[in-house]
């Protein structure tokens, strides 16, 4: 009787060993592509998009990705001129987003924080503010299209510490 109960348990086992160290294998890969990958990909997007597109220097010190609560953060962001004047930065950015956003309908977050951010606006000689170069051009062929919904969006808490605005 015992021999019979453990040759079934190692049959089990086998049977399902392949499906644990699978199981095993992608739980450890989401993992590393989560903390490790994300945030240099978010890191290296948020430069470029910001040189090529904007035509602005961005600098990001730190960009952190939690793959299990999907909470994201980022430390010691600026934006600056082509000529290195600043135009906003802030020293830390927390957004933690929930996955109740599925069945919310709403997108969902736990917690949105900013700390000091600062945000310097210039007006030209011809009355046009350099925050308005930031904003990309209308697209023409959109034109006269019906407007695009705006997303139900719910959010636990919102801070905002410190910072300044510059005129």
């Amino acid at each position: 009787m015992a021999k019979s109960l453990n040759s079934r348990i190692r049959t089990l086992v086998r049977r399902w060993r392949w499906w644990l160290a699978s199981a095993g294998i992608l739980f450890s890969a989401y993992a590393a592509a989560g903390f490790l990958l994300v945030p240099q990909l978010a890191k290296e997007a948020i430069q470029s998009y910001g040189e090529k597109t904007l035509k602005r220097h961005v600098a990001i010190d730190g960009l952190a990705f939690n793959p299990f609560s999907l909470a994201a953060e980022i430390r010691g962001f600026s934006l600056s001129e082509a000529d290195g004047a600043p135009i906003a930065a802030f020293d830390r950015l927390r957004i933690d987003f929930q996955l109740s956003s599925i069945f919310n309908a709403a997108w969902t977050f736990k917690e949105i924080s900013l700390d000091n951010p600062s945000l310097n606006i210039l007006v030209s000689a011809n009355g046009a503010l350099n925050l308005a170069a930031l904003v990309p051009p209308a697209d023409e062929s959109k034109r006269g299209a019906e407007p695009a919904a705006i997303p139900a969006l719910r959010i636990a808490a919102f801070s905002i510490r410190g910072g300044s605005v510059k005129l």
